[in-house]
């Protein structure tokens, strides 16, 4: 009798097993959100103000000037390659200001909401929308951007993932993506200055669906980000 009643639970154990093997088990994704903003669908060359020439645009009219705009279509290319192979919908490139830059900007210092060290230099996909006092206010980086500073610290190699940027205290840096960008990823840039000391640049990617990151994803943003210090 009790071999009889150990068969009859194994045999109770094995079909539920079975049954369990059978289920369609999915992983719940989050929903995406439709990104508040504009589309940009070709890369958008820019600096906080008309009169500053930003690092990346010094280097590509060199480029120009000696043989070739290959530059700029390799940095567009790796900025538009970030929107259609991985799920990120926002692509921005943001490099230190130079001194020039800097001596530039003294007449603004009476702004405490501008940030002094760092300038968007190109972008792609869905950015906020222009306001109608100023066409660069949505370009403008706050002065308190401390994600922002320590990924673009110098010799800092290490990404910072944020997959549920909502739900952050820190979402409200990132005035230069959509209010409502659900993923943020930052990567350093390591570029030449005066051809001896590194420096970092920051490469800002934005989603519409929060944990939408996979590790190949990531890893292929860091790919790109590595060939576009190749080009600064």
């Amino acid at each position: 009798e009790t071999r009889t009643d150990l068969l009859a639970v194994l045999a109770c154990g094995s079909v539920l097993l079975n049954g369990l093997t059978k289920l369609d088990v999915e992983t719940v994704l989050a929903e995406s959100v439709l990104l508040d903003g504009i589309t940009l669908s070709n890369v958008e060359w820019c600096a906080p103000t008309t009169t500053t020439t930003t690092t990346a645009t010094t280097a590509i009219e060199k480029d120009e000037s000696s043989s070739s705009s290959s530059s700029q279509s390799l940095l567009s290319w790796a900025l538009q390659s970030l929107i259609t192979a991985t799920p990120a919908k926002t692509a921005i490139l943001i490099l230190p200001k130079t001194q020039d830059d800097d001596d530039d900007n003294d007449n603004k210092k009476d702004n405490k909401t501008i940030n002094n060290k760092w300038q968007i230099v190109g972008r792609v996909g869905v950015v906020p929308p222009t306001t109608t006092t100023t066409t660069t206010t949505n370009m403008n980086i706050p002065e308190k951007s401390p994600i922002l500073d320590r990924v673009g610290s110098t010799g800092n190699v290490k990404e910072t993932y944020l997959p549920t940027l909502q739900a952050l205290p820190g979402r409200f840096e990132f005035t230069y993506l959509p209010s409502n960008t659900q993923l943020a990823l930052l990567i350093p840039i390591t570029i030449m200055a005066d051809g001896s000391n590194n420096k970092n640049g920051v490469l800002v990617v934005g989603s519409d669906t929060a944990k939408s990151f996979t590790p190949r994803d990531i890893a292929w943003s860091r790919i790109i980000a590595q060939r576009m210090g190749d080009y600064l």
